[in-house]
Order: structure tokens, then sequence, then C-alpha cells
């Protein structure tokens, strides 16, 4: 909260909202839009390859219907629960083991291995996956230099896009090229889509 009130302002056009049948509201009107004018057109990336998230309208339902298998009560059920279960039940047990844990890194080992599986990154180590996935995102959004800054800032965070790429993204490709799996990767795969266009959706999931 603190982090948030230093670097989030309200702009003069909007006003927070506070009340749930308001949020549940917006949130439900075809009417509403996301202001993130700039991903709507990615370099090197189609209209019809941009991730579900930066869609509005009937183009963010229909991409939502294709990915819905994904996660149906039935494939958490058959699938996704028995990761969260083997993945708790590791955590546990290194916890007794050693008497020690961060609740902070536990959650996120088990949130990457959960979603791990849905979009298909399981060709790699797992707890290095999920450390690359937090380097990637950890005080990027709050860097706030200008300059020379600035184009450190970003050949950073190009440089961790790429490891990921590189070290979680093909190997995932490759293997699925070679066998499609129940798995997003595959899906896109089968649409025809880029590498490029691969990577930024994983990256979104990963956020």
């Amino acid at each position: 909260a603190q982090v948030a009130a230093r670097h989030i302002a309200v702009p003069p056009y909007a006003r927070p909202v506070r009340d749930f049948a308001l949020a549940r509201a917006l949130l439900r009107s075809t009417a509403a839009v996301q202001d993130i004018e700039l991903t709507r057109d990615i370099p090197g990336i189609g209209h019809d390859q941009v991730p579900v998230i930066f869609l509005d309208g009937e183009p963010h339902r229909a991409r939502r219907a294709q990915l819905a298998r994904f996660f149906s009560p039935k494939a958490i059920k058959d699938q996704h629960l028995a990761v969260m279960e083997a993945t708790t039940g590791a955590l546990i047990a290194q916890l007794r083991a050693t008497g020690r844990g961060q609740l902070d890194l536990m959650s996120m080992q088990l949130a990457c291995d959960v979603a791990a599986v849905i979009v298909g990154l399981t060709n790699s180590n797992r707890e290095a996956m999920a450390r690359r996935i937090r380097m990637a995102f950890d005080g990027s959004s709050f860097d706030e230099s200008k300059g020379i800054g600035a184009l450190i800032r970003k050949a950073k965070i190009a440089y961790k896009s790429l490891t990921f790429f590189w070290f979680d993204v093909k190997p995932a490709i490759r293997a699925r090229r070679a066998n499609p799996q129940a798995d997003i990767i595959s899906h896109l795969l089968e649409r025809g889509y880029s590498d490029r266009a691969i990577l930024i959706d994983c990256l979104t999931y990963a956020t």
C-alpha cells in the first residue's frame, strides 16, 4: 500500500472505486475498455496474436472462449489440483526439514508451478524459472530513471526477458512442436503464433 501511495497518482479525470456493486458493474460492462493504448500495437505481433488481457469487447470474449478449456472446473480437478498438492507437499516437507521458509517465495513457487503446467512451461527447472520470473519483474515498474538510466533499465528488462525466453519458453516451444500437449503453448502453435508472440503471452501469464 505504501509503494502504491508513492508511485500511483489518480489522474484528474478518474476517481477511485470503493463500492463493490459499482466495481462489478464496471467490470461487466460491455462499454468498458482498457486505458493501455500502447499494448494494442506491439511491434512484430499481429493484432490476432495480442494477449487476451489486452483485448476488449468481442475479441476478448472470443479469445477467452478459446482458452476456457484450460481453466475449466474439470481441468482444475483432473490436472491442476494434482500440481497444487504435489508442490504444496514438497514446500511443506522442505519447511519441516529446514525449519525455515519465506512465505512469499513459497507462494510464488506454487503459483509458478500451476501456471507453468497450464501454459506449458514444463521443459526447464521449475525453481530456476520461478527465480527468473521474479527477477524479470522485480522493481522494474517503479524505476523512474531518465536518460542513460532509462536506457540501462530497458537493457536490463530486455536481458531478463531474453533469459526467460532462452531457458524456459524456447525449450517448451521446441518440445511442443514435436509433441503437442493440452496446454496454451501448444494451442498458440496450432494457431500459428510466432516465438515472439508466444514469449509475450508467457510474460503476461508470468505477470
